[in-house]
């Protein structure tokens, strides 16, 4: 792909220097030798239709399948005649040249030709989907990281559930990939290279521009095995990227599933606009985890009629109370005496708080602090951490604060602590933390904003503070030290709303239903572009 590419912008830069060169008193170039130049002009109908025939494909192709035949068409005809009319225009200031309308006649001709050719290859290309004759839509669901955070424990369950008809692509290789076997679903590792692979959220464009050839040839390959499956649900930003290109080129729907808060808290401008245009270009139907995410999506510019609002789900049974004993032995390990735990779980990343956390738990008496994470993903999370660990052995705090690295075992810790807080600095998409801490029956402080303030109802099944302000976490935290039968009820009615509200059988469920929606959906016009070819 990257080689048809060059030569493509190699042809057409070439073509224009030829179009936009002086010419002799005969009107030929003046930069060829003479029987070159003179053959040139004497077949140059042919050539400019053969040109713009080219260029019509390439629109054609890039526009993929999902648009109306006669769509693709026009806008080929339209942009090959603008850009001849552009061309004619400027051969009136060069010496020696003049308009010539038989040029126009050949970019009509030519992009006609070109684009119906293109069209009727690709609908050739298209493999019958199966979907609407009583067969499940095949999924292949896409993410760009081998670690386990949050979007990936999400997709980790919806795979589970789909796996007699999904595969998994992964972008990096890790420990996801192992859990993804362990629950028997199909992985593949694509991985990219390593400039592609170093671009984060807030990457400029100097990291695109360095990522883009390993990003296309990623993309020529997810090409291939998309034609394979039905539906593409791609589950990560960079999954987006490389996944929309690629499910377009293989004529395939795509679900894009957003777990982010697209804003300038957790995204460059550059990335932003990416994500948002990719969604809006190539996605027939974004997922986002909550409300608050779904607003930030069309203040950023996305089409507010992709959205469907599914959270994230969880099995009530994963959280069920351990043997007391397990519970002991962990209090014991962590040496916490007659304190209150309170216990933070997730990546050590500076907008997760735990360093806000530390600071509110130095200044609260009879509270034992416990942490869980790892720093996952940049340099700049280990750096953290070592901050962290050093903040923990300072007088105020020291005996006091328990660092468990990344842990799987997140139930158990969870019902071994007396509290779970959740305390981000910035908004959260959704708060995963917050409900496996209510599945497990504990109360819950929560950072109030984002989809953290739409799962805790304050004072009743948790208690939200301001996000970032030591104060505002400190003063929970004394309260929940202070009213342990209080505490008590408020993860007792967590625990109730939680099961109701995110059963993991409800939200697979409802996924299940876009997914066939939009397969079928697809499945129609691919049989109709079929008919037509």
């Amino acid at each position: 792909m990257r080689r048809n590419l060059l030569l493509f912008i190699s042809a057409l830069s070439a073509a224009l220097h030829y179009s936009l060169m002086p010419v002799d008193q005969r009107g030929r170039n003046t930069w060829l030798p003479g029987k070159w130049a003179e053959w040139i002009d004497m077949h140059d109908w042919w050539l400019n239709f053969a040109a713009f025939a080219i260029l019509a494909g390439v629109i054609v192709f890039a526009m993929g399948a999902w648009r109306p035949a006669l769509y693709r068409m026009l806008v080929a005809v339209a942009a090959g005649s603008l850009l001849a009319i552009g061309i004619e225009t400027a051969q009136m200031r060069i010496p020696g040249r003049t308009p010539d309308p038989a040029d126009l006649h050949a970019t009509l001709w030519g992009t006609m030709a070109g684009g119906a050719l293109a069209f009727l290859h690709r609908a050739r290309r298209i493999r019958p989907s199966t979907v609407g004759s009583g067969s499940p839509a095949r999924i292949c669901f896409v993410d760009q990281t081998g670690q386990l955070g949050g979007a990936e424990l999400m997709l980790l369950d919806l795979a589970e559930a789909f796996r007699e008809r999904c595969e998994v692509i992964l972008l990096q290789d890790g420990p996801f990939r192992a859990a993804l076997e362990r629950r028997g679903v199909a992985c593949t590792v694509h991985p990219l290279d390593g400039a592609a692979a170093a671009v984060v959220k807030d990457s400029g464009w100097r990291g695109a521009i360095q990522a883009f050839p390993g990003l296309l040839r990623v993309v020529q390959q997810l090409t291939g095995r998309f034609r394979n499956v039905d539906l593409i649900y791609t589950n990560t930003a960079k999954a987006l990227l490389a996944g929309g290109l690629a499910a377009r080129l293989a004529n395939r729907p795509l679900i894009h599933h957003l777990h982010d808060i697209v804003d300038a808290g957790h995204f460059s401008a550059l990335n932003r606009w990416l994500l948002v245009q990719a969604s809006n270009w190539g996605a027939e139907r974004v997922i986002v985890n909550s409300e608050a995410t779904a607003r930030a999506f069309v203040e950023a510019g996305g089409r507010e009629s992709l959205l469907c609002v599914i959270p994230n789900g969880f099995d009530p049974a994963r959280f069920a109370a351990p043997d007391q004993a397990i519970t002991d032995r962990h209090r014991a390990e962590w040496n916490v005496g007659d304190h209150s735990v309170f216990a933070v779980t997730g990546r050590l990343t500076p907008w997760k708080g735990q360093d806000v956390f530390l600071e509110a738990l130095a200044q609260t008496p009879g509270a034992f602090g416990v942490i869980a994470g790892a720093a996952l993903f940049t340099p700049e999370d280990q750096t953290f951490e070592d901050r962290l660990r050093r903040r923990a052995a300072e007088k105020d705090l020291a005996g006091r604060v328990a660092f468990l690295g990344f842990r799987e075992d997140i139930a158990e810790l969870m019902h071994a602590a007396d509290v779970v807080v959740h305390c981000s600095t910035r908004a959260e998409p959704f708060g995963r933390v917050i409900v496996e801490a209510q599945l497990c029956g504990k109360p819950v402080i929560a950072a109030g904003a984002g989809g953290a303030a739409e799962i805790v109802a304050h004072q009743e099944t948790g208690w939200l503070v301001r996000p970032g302000e030591v104060e505002s976490l400190r003063e929970a935290m004394a309260w929940m030290v202070a009213h342990p039968r209080e505490r008590a009820e408020f993860g007792s009615r967590g625990r109730a709303v939680a099961v109701k509200r995110y059963s993991l059988a409800n939200v697979v469920q409802r996924t299940s239903a876009e997914v066939d929606e939009v397969a079928l959906k697809a499945s129609k016009k691919i049989f109709k572009i079929t008919n037509q070819s």
